[in-house]
């Protein structure tokens, strides 16, 4: 993403929390222009004004992607290692707006500033080093001359070696940074280096490219001070002073793999839960790997507070911590914050005021529109979709169930508890071959038979949730007595009699909204796997039936018409 070098002996203050981020430069493909009042602007800003800087307050990483081909919008900050978390969040801010303004209508940015760095693209941009573009941006003045570098040229190699070597081997917990003192003489002139490599790509090309760019900075070091930037790595030696330590409120690296993990997640002790919760007064909830509590950050921020059962307690939150430091996705559930504090282990999540789906059809079974229940779905399926195909690594769920479906205030779905996830080692979920873990009703039965893992084994457990709201039954035996009555098409006694459907309280039909979802789940629990589609099609199809659904008190329902699930989709969906 970006390099920086630099050579200075004067005395520089760092910067602080309080101070304007300092704008270095642009890159911007004006070749990929985009239209404004696009699906392409609309999912832009989106994943820069919503899903990224919901991240920017706990960790100095993260990346996001959000839509489908033409449409999709990669991006990703990261924030140099030395800064604390206020100064991260206001860089971050300061350059999602800055590269909306400087790269408006184009499909691909990069904005650089001293604290960290902003990129976004309409193709896959996340753990791959590029060469290009750079840009060479020297101070207005020299200040190491020849003859005084060269008594230092030993101590000078050393320092860059040493950078290397940090950068991409070393056990801080933002992988990439690095950072070093070296007295020059007697006085107080030193030499400070400082590297700082885009997280996601790997050890090897970090060494790479810092190699590459002490090549470059050595020539010019010596009488301009100057800093080569370019997309994978900042890196400079400037003298002491000119940086900040590491945030150890942030980041607090220890031998410990979970502290190693979690990139910056703010950790309590024990007491502050306790504190948080009152005390573990307000219980929300009970599942089958810890009890969730009410809880209320110093800040005021409401959160849900899960403290883990003895049994099994250790893997189940190395798990989940495993998985929320690859996700970013607004229908995923974002972690806070943990607790590690002896035998005491604790996860802490953003508070979602309806609570669980399962809960949510209990109560308003009889209240709930199908326009409602076909959205959670959406929201379930879109959370989904990025577990699979576009987070940091391809993650199956293993336990897709209303209880792991949470709603907030605006019935806006969240995909949650991560604690049986499993993630897949390569680019593309291929079968591997696991110990069953499901929840009765929810399971695939391939993968019940044979064992092997893949992400259709997400999408039949989708399906039976798919089926729970639209019929409003329980699950055990839903998915036999809904065969059953699809092969004999009884469209009346599959459906919920009590749910409203369409907008204008009339029945639904086959061509109705509810037809095409029936047609969705079938497709989802067919028992060979294969047959199933992804989730990619299950999204555009929902997305499909949902715009049916506001369309279908006129004849414009007819003309929407989509090939059945098992032919091509040709309907492109709509960002919500």
């Amino acid at each position: 993403m970006l390099i920086v070098f630099t050579v200075i002996v004067s005395s520089i203050q760092g910067v602080t929390s309080q101070e304007s981020p300092r704008y270095f430069s642009k890159t911007c493909q004006e070749k990929k222009p985009y239209i404004s009042g696009s699906a392409f602007e609309t999912n832009l800003n989106d994943t820069l004004l919503n899903d990224l800087l919901s991240k920017v307050s706990m960790v100095k990483f993260s990346n996001f992607t959000k839509g489908v081909g033409e449409d999709q919008v990669y991006a990703l900050y990261y924030c140099r290692g030395d800064v604390d978390a206020q100064t991260c969040q206001i860089c971050v801010e300061a350059a999602t707006r800055k590269i909306t303004e400087v790269c408006k209508f184009c499909k691909e940015g990069i904005v650089w500033f001293e604290e960290c760095t902003l990129r976004y693209a309409n193709r896959n941009i996340f753990s791959i080093s590029e060469e290009s573009p750079y840009y060479l941006y020297t101070n207005s003045t020299g200040i190491v001359n020849d003859y005084r570098l060269d008594p230092y040229k030993e101590r000078f190699d050393s320092t860059m070696d040493d950078l290397i070597t940090q950068a991409a081997y070393g056990k801080r917990s933002l992988k990439g940074f690095a950072s070093k003192d070296v007295n020059l003489s007697s006085s107080s002139e030193v030499i400070l280096g400082l590297a700082q490599c885009c997280p996601d790509i790997g050890a090897w090309h970090i060494a790479v490219i810092v190699v590459l760019s002490v090549v470059v900075v050595v020539a010019l070091a010596v009488i301009i001070n100057p800093r080569l930037r370019r997309r994978d790595l900042n890196a400079r030696v400037r003298d002491r002073n000119q940086h900040n330590p590491p945030d150890e409120r942030v980041q607090s690296p220890k031998a410990d793999n979970v502290e190693r993990k979690v990139r910056g997640l703010p950790k309590y002790s024990f007491t502050q839960v306790e504190e948080m919760t009152k005390g573990f007064t307000k219980l929300l909830g009970k599942g089958g790997f810890g009890d969730v509590y009410y809880g209320v950050l110093e800040s005021s921020r409401e959160v849900a507070v899960k403290v883990l059962n003895d049994n099994d307690a250790l893997e189940q939150f190395t798990n989940e911590i495993d998985v929320f430091v690859k996700i970013s996705h607004i229908n995923l559930l974002s972690l806070i914050g943990y607790c590690e504090d002896g035998t005491k282990l604790v996860l802490i999540y953003e508070y979602m005021d309806k609570g669980d789906l399962r809960v949510f059809l209990s109560e308003n079974a009889n209240s709930s529109s199908w326009t409602d229940r076909l959205k959670i779905a959406i929201d379930a399926a879109e959370g989904l979709l990025h577990l699979h195909r576009n987070c940091e690594a391809h993650i199956v769920h293993r336990d897709v169930k209303p209880a792991n479906i949470l709603l907030n205030k605006n019935l806006q779905a969240k995909v949650a508890d991560f604690g049986l996830a499993k993630i897949f080692p390569g680019k593309d979920i291929a079968a591997l071959e696991t110990r069953v873990v499901s929840s009765p009703g929810y399971t695939d039965p391939e993968y019940a038979k044979t064992g092997k893992l893949n992400e259709k084994v997400d999408v039949y457990s989708f399906g039976v949730v798919l089926l729970e709201l639209i019929t409003g039954r329980e699950p055990a035996n839903l998915v036999d007595w809904f065969v059953e009555l699809y092969n004999e098409g009884d469209i009346d006694d599959i459906m919920y009699s009590k749910m409203k459907i369409n907008e204008d309280g009339t029945p639904a039909d086959k061509k109705s909204s509810v037809w095409w979802a029936i047609e969705l789940a079938r497709a989802c629990v067919e028992e060979v796997s294969m047959k199933r589609p992804d989730m990619w099609k299950v999204v555009v199809k929902l997305k499909e039936c949902l715009q049916m659904n506001a369309a279908n008190s006129s004849s414009a329902s007819t003309s929407m018409m989509s090939p059945m699930i098992s032919g091509s989709i040709t309907m492109t969906p709509e960002v919500r």
